[in-house]
């Protein structure tokens, strides 16, 4: 137990002494990356919807294939069944 208290001391007195500087350097880091990535939002958004639609045309044609060949199956099983009988 006086491990993990030691090591949170020592945890909190880093932060004590250093946590404004870190979180000033998360800021910039921040602020610099926005900086860069705001103007290109309109071309990133449109982007993005025009691929959004084609990924889930995509998915819906491969749930639409895969929807047949379960559906072609069971009707193929029912064919053998009714030919058994």
């Amino acid at each position: 137990m006086d491990y993990f208290k030691s090591k949170i001391a020592e945890m909190k007195a880093f932060w004590d002494s250093n946590g404004k500087q870190l979180l000033q350097a998360f800021q910039n880091i921040f602020n610099g990356i926005m900086f860069v990535i705001k103007p290109m939002m309109p071309i990133l958004k449109a982007i993005f919807k025009v691929t959004f639609k084609v990924i889930l045309e995509i998915v819906k044609s491969v749930f639409g294939n895969i929807k047949g060949v379960i559906d072609g199956g069971l009707k193929l099983r029912k064919l053998k069944n009714k030919k058994k009988s």
